[in-house]
């Protein structure tokens, strides 16, 4: 393993478990990371004067810097995203959807809907669900840090079971490369989705979305959307690594 900065890596933690957890305070940060308040406050300071965090009366939460950053790369991600989505929805003539990750939520960061059928999909972008509760979700969470994975799943989860199933469903998908989701979050619909990656850490997914009468279509439309999502990996990486040098 690579020799790190320990100071850096506490506060890069911070800042993963705000963005999962929501605001919180110095107490419970504290109690979270197992570190001392004086070492915390440290380093929220230091994050706050950068915008990576904010302070409202003893609560914290993420800052201005890190939305910032957050819609650059999303800007880039449906930039390099909207040639191969278009493509694979004039090929498959169903709903394509580029899904990015907020905290433990999934968000719809662009649409491309097939246009030849009277009953489509309608999914806006900027719609926002449970990062655990559809195809899209899971293709992003079962391919996280475990320690992210591990944070989001105890704060969706209410139940024992709960935990198991999904569990098993997020090994079904590290298994098999995609997830599937039929009939979940909302009646109706089917969606097969695969991860997005940049510098071998998954970024987003990449997903069709079609009504159950359809479905067939996610069947025939595996191979054309795993070549989409590898050339839209392929050129985020590319992306990626030329504004580091």
């Amino acid at each position: 393993m690579p020799e790190i900065s320990k100071t850096v890596d506490q506060a890069l933690n911070l800042v993963e478990t705000l963005s999962t957890n929501g605001p919180m305070s110095i107490n419970d940060l504290s109690r979270h990371h197992h570190l001392s308040r004086t070492v915390v406050y440290r380093l929220l300071t230091t994050l706050e004067v950068h915008g990576f965090v904010r302070r409202a009366q003893l609560i914290y939460s993420l800052g201005p810097r890190l939305f910032a950053l957050a819609r650059q790369m999303e800007e880039e991600l449906r930039n390099v995203a909207r040639v191969p989505m278009s493509g694979l929805a004039e090929a498959i003539n169903e709903t394509i959807v580029l899904v990015v990750r907020d905290g433990s939520d999934a968000l719809s960061a662009d649409v491309m809907p097939g246009r030849r059928h009277l009953l489509q999909v309608n999914f806006p972008p900027g719609y926002r669900y449970p990062l655990t509760r559809t195809a899209s979700g899971r293709a992003i969470l079962a391919f996280l840090p475990d320690d992210e994975r591990e944070l989001v799943i105890k704060s969706s989860t209410t139940s024992p079971e709960d935990r198991a199933l999904l569990l098993e469903q997020l090994a079904q998908v590290r298994h098999q490369g995609f997830a599937l989701s039929s009939n979940e979050y909302h009646n109706g619909l089917a969606g097969l989705a695969v991860p997005i990656y940049a510098d071998g850490g998954v970024v987003a997914s990449l997903a069709i979305v079609t009504p159950l009468v359809r479905s067939e279509a996610i069947t025939s439309g595996t191979a054309a959307l795993l070549a989409a999502a590898n050339q839209i990996s392929e050129r985020m990486t590319n992306f990626t690594g030329t504004a580091e040098e």
